[in-house]
């Protein structure tokens, strides 16, 4: 006599003749034996909880499998497959199934939602955490285990709004890791400022690459100078007014955004102050030590700077800006239109508003890679052509590693599930409520990222989605759906 109900998205099998210790974790396959890469000889175990306790010891194990006749205990740090062994039980190290990323702080709001919508339309037991530390720690933590070490990742997956930079890249490869980039949007780094609508004027501010790459390198330093007010000739502050500069701490993405772009327009202004040395690019770079450059914490501290500070400039994704009623400066683009990042987001044309025609102009002039495991170090897209397009448009990617094997099934399961939905319709869609944009289908490679290019593990739980009533099946734990909800996520 036996009963048997799915748990966790594993058949739980309470059957008289097996012998169960109280305090095991039930979230096994019952019938089922593991097959893989092996931690070892056998070990004695009484009971299919000793042998769960047993791979939890051991930090190689992913999973293990019990059998009952000789009741022994196998462990495995990988996966090839499974079959039917009346009698053995196997399962995961830990019954509760967790992904932690970290990175970027740009979309990361958009990940908040898309986990916690996620955990609320599953009866499983998993938890899906993000760290919005900025692009540069996303790619630290996940490039190494501890600093140096470039073995294994700290993270389950990275996010950036750059692409990993060649040094982290070329150091992974080195200790025998591949990488993949998956692409799930595109943003657009605004310039931001707080001087009083009144002292601008109707017009709005305007800054031509040259003006704003002298404020940023530390060239010019007053709101009234000649080169700032030959673009605005309404611009009406009082003489002298200091310009307060804000700039990132650690490593972000939107210091690599707004450095590349004013690199490639303008490297003759592109200049420190004083040594006239340049200022390169990339996500972190050496800023002019004046009093008036104020070293800011993340996306949230630019944000306290230029809400609480008269007279502030600073640079921002757009979502953050635009959520804050930020004044923008207008930059000009290739097609020497002025605009801020509202009117390109607002302007249409051939389909495409002026963060997705960079992205399209991408695919056609042959910016994205075709293999998703290249060195992407060099991909930007600044400066794209069209009437309406933005000239700083950053690519949002999700860092993973190519080799799956060491994965739980489970973890496995939930890391793709994550990736198929912010890469499926749902999530893309989701995107514009953060003022991000969907990605063009033609940089969309996740489906086949998954089949063709990860080296998946033997098993891997398959997470699906129910969007419309499937009696019964809807109800098992590996299915996420749209029909379950928390209060949190209705209201």
């Amino acid at each position: 006599m036996s009963q048997s109900a799915l748990v966790f998205g594993w058949l739980f099998t309470v059957a008289l003749v097996l012998p169960v210790a109280q305090g095991e974790d039930h979230c096994w396959d019952q019938d089922v034996e593991y097959q893989g890469t092996s931690l070892g000889t056998p070990q004695n175990a009484k009971y299919s909880g000793a042998c769960q306790s047993f791979c939890q010891s051991d930090v190689s194990c992913i999973v293990w499998t019990w059998t009952s006749s000789s009741q022994t205990c196998n462990l495995f740090s990988a996966t090839t497959s499974s079959s039917t062994v009346p009698g053995s039980r196997s399962g995961p190290s830990s019954c509760t199934i967790e992904v932690d990323g970290s990175g970027t702080t740009n979309p990361s709001k958009f990940f908040w939602q898309v986990m916690e919508l996620m955990m609320a339309r599953s009866n499983s037991n998993f938890r899906l955490t993000y760290r919005a530390v900025g692009s540069g720690t996303g790619q630290k933590e996940f490039s190494q285990v501890e600093d140096s070490d470039y073995s294994a990742a700290l993270s389950d997956f990275g996010s950036g709004d750059i692409p990993m930079s060649k040094s982290h890249y070329d150091q992974m490869v080195a200790a025998g890791r591949e990488m993949v980039h998956i692409p799930f949007s595109l943003g657009a780094i605004g310039i931001f400022h707080s001087v009083s609508v009144a002292e601008v004027g109707s017009q709005g501010l305007k800054l031509s690459p040259c003006v704003l790459a002298k404020i940023f390198s530390g060239q010019i330093t007053e709101w009234d100078h000649a080169e700032i007010k030959a673009d605005n000739p309404d611009l009406d502050v009082p003489a002298g007014t200091i310009i307060q500069v804000g700039h990132r701490t650690s490593g972000s993405s939107s210091t690599g955004g707004t450095t590349g772009y004013l690199e490639s327009k303008c490297p003759a202004s592109w200049k420190m102050f004083d040594t006239q040395v340049d200022m390169g690019s990339g996500s972190e770079i050496t800023w002019p030590s004046l009093t008036n450059f104020h070293p800011v914490e993340g996306s949230p501290g630019m944000k306290d700077l230029i809400a609480n500070t008269p007279y502030a400039i600073g640079y921002l994704d757009a979502g953050h800006g635009h959520q804050r009623g930020f004044s923008e400066v207008k930059l000009k683009n290739e097609d020497a239109k002025w605009l801020t990042t509202k009117e390109a987001i607002a302007t249409v044309i051939d389909g495409n508003n002026g963060i997705a025609a960079a992205g399209k102009s991408a695919v056609e002039n042959g910016t994205i890679p075709a293999d998703v495991t290249d060195d992407w170090s060099t991909v930007n897209l600044y400066g794209k052509a069209g009437p309406n397009t933005w000239p700083i448009v950053l690519v949002s990617y999700i860092y993973v590693n190519k080799d799956w094997t060491a994965l739980p099934p489970g973890k496995a399961g939930i890391l793709k599930a994550f990736i198929d939905y912010v890469t499926g319709s749902e999530g893309q869609a989701l995107l514009a409520e953060y003022s991000f944009n969907s990605i063009p289908s033609a940089m969309n490679h996740w489906s086949n990222t998954w089949t063709n290019v990860i080296t998946q593990p033997g098993i891997v739980t398959d997470f699906t989605f129910e969007n419309s009533t499937d009696a019964w099946n809807g109800q098992h734990p590996d299915v996420i759906s749209a029909k379950r909800n928390s209060y949190s996520m209705w209201k």
